[in-house]
Formats: C-alpha cells, sequence, structure tokens
C-alpha cells in the first residue's frame, strides 16, 4: 500500500483544512491520490474540547465527515486518529469516550486502524536498524507510555474487533 500522511504531502498537508469544507473538491482530491497510485490516507479528528483547532485536515467533524464519505465512495483506506489515553484520564470516561466515538465514526467503511498514540512511545535508539522491530526492549523512561499505549489498545479492541489499533512510534 502506498500512504499519504498528511504531514508530508504539499496539497494535503497545506489546504487540508480548506478542501475538506468541499464535498466536490474533496472527492476530487482523494480520486486525484488514489490515479497517482496512493490508497491510504490518515485523519485527525480534534478531540480535545477548547483547544485550538489545528491546520490539519480532519480539524473537525464536518471536515471529517466529506473525507470519509469520498474515501469510502472512492475505496480508500484510512487511518483515522482516536482519542489518546493519558495517565491523568479517568478509566471509566475514556471507555465512554471511546464507545461514543467509535459509534459515531464506526460505520465508514474505509477506516480499518484507529491510531491510539501519537509519538509517545519512541525514543531514538528504536531508529536503529537492530531495534525497529525489537518489542521486547522498553527503555524505563518509556514504560509508562508504553502501558498507556497496550492500556488503549486492549479498550479499543474490546469496543470495535473489526479494526486494528495502530499506535504512530517515532
Amino acid at each position: 500500500h502506498l500512504y499519504c500522511d498528511r504531514a508530508n504531502m504539499g496539497r494535503w498537508s497545506r489546504y487540508g483544512y480548506l478542501f475538506g469544507a468541499d464535498k466536490k473538491y474533496t472527492f476530487n482530491t482523494l480520486k486525484l491520490l488514489k490515479e497517482r497510485g496512493i490508497n491510504s490516507i490518515d485523519l485527525d479528528v480534534n478531540t480535545r474540547l477548547g483547544k485550538a483547532q489545528s491546520g490539519f485536515l480532519g480539524a473537525t467533524p464536518h471536515f471529517q465527515e466529506n473525507v470519509l464519505n469520498a474515501a469510502d465512495e472512492i475505496g480508500m483506506l484510512v487511518t483515522f486518529g482516536a482519542p489518546p489515553l493519558k495517565q491523568s484520564t479517568d478509566l471509566d470516561l475514556y471507555k465512554d469516550k471511546l464507545d461514543k466515538f467509535v459509534k459515531f465514526w464506526g460505520n465508514h467503511p474505509s477506516i480499518v486502524f484507529y491510531m491510539l498514540t501519537f509519538n509517545t512511545c519512541g525514543y531514538p535508539w528504536a531508529q536503529h536498524p537492530d531495534m525497529a522491530d525489537n518489542m521486547d526492549y522498553v527503555p524505563q523512561f518509556k514504560k509508562q507510555a508504553w502501558d498507556l499505549a497496550l492500556l488503549s489498545e486492549k479498550i479499543m479492541k474490546e469496543i470495535d474487533p473489526t479494526r486494528e489499533p495502530y499506535h504512530n512510534y517515532s
């Protein structure tokens, strides 16, 4: 699969906050990406109330709906950012939030992965080729982040066993 990460693709990154508002432009942009051989994208909805909206695609649910509808129609695969689990988060509230999140967004067949963490578990040595797939080594200073990532994965699998949880590991 060729994956289009919004952070590195000119038009996708710079104008995502604009094109998500227009259904036709959204459809044509995804169609263009698909014609160029890209069949998967990532999206992230702003799930933190009171925070400033980012300029990235999918900063609001309205944009997300347009993009997901187009992805459903075109057959684009989507890695969809889910609410993160933080140390200070009440576990019952988190489970409820994830449940509502899946009920709201889970009807889109284009969503194949939920991204639960973003750059929380990585460490510099993990980028070394000998360590890239070594899941046995967890540095002490990353243990809490790894534990939270694995717990969020377990909870998500209980709520939606049809999609794979994903952790961005940088």
